[in-house]
């Protein structure tokens, strides 16, 4: 019986070649689309699955229960945690800290580029714990002494090419020279946590004790400075330590108001994806992002299989004769439902070929996105994700016969061959005028949508920040040729003043503080960059008030600061002069004096208002030098800054850039992903529609020919044939843009009022948008309806 479903299935297929091409056109998008957020996601659940202690290896997270900002759980907690869980409690095997400090975090882009290896300092059972294995090296004392690192193959690679590396120093700047003691066979697993380096947590103590790193190793203030990891015993309840937890919470934050804090607890195959969360040691994927691309991904499919509903319920006056011939010959209801479906599951088999050859293509373009660049988000091509894929295609199939088929083969033999025309479901066919009109709705959103944040993205990169930010150009900082590089550019025309700070401004990083007027006041929150005497003149920021930082002893220093507008107001004085001249105090009561105001300007991203700023001279905390530059002299200054930078500086990477070009970057990750998606889904959305749409014209309009020549003999007009032809669809898509403009209208409303500056919706986006789409539609339906127009009466009437 399958075999008989197979081959008229088949036959099907090609006696009604256009409507199969539409749907397996139509189909093969959604799936691929599909397929790359499966493979996507798989990759995610694949992490740290290689571990035989997964089931019960849990980190300890940070939950800031009243905490107002973006986040309120932190991958990080104290670090003394792990001490004393492996100590006093019986449940708990094994404890692992991981500390920030050792080269360059997963990031990389935003890191010090003079550092060779991204990499972290962990206790010595870390390749134990999370059963790495060694090319090279004993795993058991890799990680003792101190100065000593642990790499993996593809940094030995990188730094020692063919050379055996164990044994070799590897220079890290001012954290020391450390010595290879092992290296990491790259055995294909993925986890969380993404390294090249790891050095050992007693090179850590040294650098602590040395005040090159700061006292956080045993400090129970500091919440962010690294990751605990622990594994139970088998058998052990998580919910005993959790308890004990709860308990160290209290004993050391319950005389602190500002330490609201929980601290639970999170399987370690509970991390990617999981829930948003600060401070992650590696690269993630929330769960949010697992839903906007399912989301986004049924949408597309969802259109397509209304494709095929559509065309088959469209056909079904040809299909009846065929279902009562069927039913005749003693098939059942079942034997019927069941061939459609098996046509159905048929055409998604064949649109996942061509599914495939589309995800050759989608894959590269994939990869290049700024969220899978940084996030490193990869495609899984594992046998099980084949599996899956193969279920969701005939999956689809079924979902997308099942109506049709239902429907097909419930008609009655004796009402098929008493009237054809009682027999035609739907004659007022509202379904198929539903669906067309859902996926043209939903086109349109994608399209004005897409209008919409372009605009908001180019408002925000083409803004008045109110510092001169194409004019400023940054090279990285290194304290120990600042001085004679200094000199040598500010021998030359070219550069009209020369800075240090810590951050690039409105790049949406900053250092934070909380500041008040009095010590028994309420903390506010401010942020704060570093930065020397000529910071502001280089930015081409001019003081309202008081002088700029130029301490004359290192006192000087630490006990002056720099503040804003919004500073000025957050702490109640009444203007920029009476601020000037007053003592602020830290959070743990340090008092600084308030040298000068100056204007507001866009220090964070223009998605954020501007809030509270200070400038604080604090050497130790320079990372960029800045330079201005003379008007129209830009390539030229970038070309000898980075010529003096290397000259000075051997072996370092060379990163010169003005600060609007790291602004437009900054603005590329946070949306330009986002652009690219939504220009995709709505190019494919509307393609989707637009075939759906040419698959009930060139149906509708065949069932018409006979009629169509007979208006003619009788003397109707072109004019009037296309219009009694093509009003129809005109009136459907129609609908579709009236549906469509307020449903987009509040859709961008929701995240156009989360951002603090943001463009107006004009009426123009939506007259361009609805303006496209009837576009489409006209040429879409033009084009066959002219057809039949000029088909010769004589020759469609002949037989008749």
């Amino acid at each position: 019986m399958l075999r008989n479903y197979i081959l008229t299935a088949l036959r099907n297929m090609k006696r009604y070649r256009v409507f199969t091409f539409i749907n397996v056109a139509g189909l093969s998008i959604g799936l691929s689309i599909c397929m790359l957020i499966i493979m996507t996601v798989s990759f995610q659940l694949e992490s740290d699955r290689y571990n035989t202690k997964s089931d019960r290896i849990y980190r300890i997270i940070t939950d800031r229960l009243n905490n107002p900002g973006i986040f309120s759980k932190y991958a990080t907690v104290p670090l003394p945690m792990a001490e004393e869980l492996k100590n006093n409690h019986t449940a708990v095997e094994q404890t692992v800290r991981i500390r920030r400090g050792f080269g360059n975090s997963w990031v990389g882009d935003l890191d010090d580029p003079t550092l060779p290896v991204a990499g972290f300092f962990a206790d010595d059972g870390f390749l134990q714990l999370f059963e790495y294995k060694l090319k090279s090296g004993n795993p058991e004392q890799a990680l003792k002494d101190p100065f000593s690192v642990v790499i993996t193959e593809a940094a030995a690679k990188k730094i020692y090419g063919d050379e055996n590396p164990l044994g070799q120093d590897l220079d890290m700047d001012e954290k020391g020279v450390y010595k290879v003691t092992g290296v990491i066979e790259d055995e294909g697993n993925t986890s969380h946590i993404v390294f090249e380096a790891v050095a050992s947590m007693s090179s850590a103590y040294a650098l602590e004790a040395d005040s090159v790193l700061g006292r956080n190793l045993d400090s129970w203030g500091n919440t962010t400075v690294g990751w605990v990891y622990m594994a139970l015993k088998e058998g052990s309840n998580p919910e005993d330590v959790e308890a004990y937890l709860e308990t160290l919470n209290k004993e050391h934050f319950a005389d602190d108001p500002k330490a609201d804090f929980a601290f639970p607890l999170q399987k370690i195959t509970d991390i990617k994806p999981g829930p948003i969360m600060g401070n992650e040691i590696g690269p993630f994927m929330p769960w949010l992002f697992v839903y906007i691309l399912s989301g986004l991904g049924l949408i597309i499919m969802g259109s397509s299989c209304f494709n095929y509903i559509n065309l088959t319920i469209a056909r079904s006056m040809n299909r009846t004769r065929e279902v009562g011939v069927r039913k005749v010959a003693g098939a059942s209801r079942w034997q019927v439902f069941g061939q459609f479906i098996v046509e159905s599951v048929i055409i998604c088999l064949v649109a996942l070929v061509l599914a495939l050859v589309l995800l050759l293509l989608l894959e590269p373009a994939f990869a290049q996105l700024n969220f899978a660049r940084i996030l490193q988000w990869k495609l899984s091509h594992a046998w099980w994700v084949w599996g899956w894929i193969f279920g969701f295609t005939v999956f689809t199939g079924i979902v997308a016969g099942v109506f049709p088929a239902l429907t097909l083969s419930s008609f009655q033999p004796i009402q098929i061959f008493r009237d054809m025309n009682r027999s035609k479901i739907f004659s007022r066919v509202f379904l198929r005028k539903f669906l067309l009109v859902s996926q043209f709705a939903i086109s349109l959103i994608f399209i004005i949508s897409i209008m919409i944040l372009y605009q908001q993205v180019d408002m925000m990169m083409n803004a008045k920040l109110g510092f001169d930010n194409d004019r400023v150009l940054t090279i990285p900082y290194d304290d120990e040729s600042f001085e004679i590089v200094k000199n040598e550019l500010e021998a030359n025309t070219l550069f009209e003043s020369i800075s240090l700070t810590s951050h690039m401004p409105a790049s949406g990083t900053s250092y934070g503080e909380t500041i008040k007027r009095n010590v028994a006041d309420e903390d506010n929150g401010m942020n704060y960059f570093s930065g020397d005497s000529k910071y502001l003149e280089t930015l081409g920021v001019e003081l309202l008030a008081g002088r700029t930082l130029n301490p004359r002893s290192a006192e000087q220093i630490e006990s002056e600061i720099l503040i804003n507008e919004a500073a000025v107001n957050e702490l109640g004085f009444e203007n920029a002069t009476d601020a000037v001249g007053s003592l602020v105090y830290l959070s743990d009561t340090t008092s600084l004096t308030i040298a000068g105001v100056f204007p507001n300007y866009h220090h964070e991203a223009l998605v954020l208002k501007i809030e509270p700023l200070a400038i604080r001279t604090l050497p130790d905390r320079y990372n960029f030098i800045q330079l201005r530059v003379a008007p129209g002299k830009n390539e030229e200054a970038r070309a000898l800054a980075a010529e003096v930078w290397k000259k000075y500086t051997p072996g370092k990477v060379v990163k010169a850039r003005y600060l609007s070009e790291i602004t437009a970057e900054f603005y590329d990750i946070m949306f330009g992903d986002l652009i690219k998606i939504l220009l995709v889904m709505a190019v494919i959305a509307s393609f989707v529609a637009t075939l759906g749409l040419l698959g009930i014209t060139i149906f509708t309009t065949e069932l018409k020919v006979k009629e169509i020549s007979i208006r003619k003999v009788m003397g109707a007009g072109d004019q009037q044939l296309f219009a009694y032809l093509g009003k129809g669809f005109i009136i459907l898509v129609g609908t579709a843009i009236l549906l469509a403009i307020p449903a987009t209208w509040f859709l961008n409303s929701l995240w156009l009022e989360k951002m603090a500056f943001r463009i107006d919706m004009s009426p123009w986006y939506f007259i361009i948008g609805g303006g496209i789409m009837l576009l489409v539609s006209l040429v879409t339906v033009g084009t066959q309806v002219l057809r039949v127009i000029r088909i010769n009466p004589a020759v469609s009437l002949r037989n008749d």
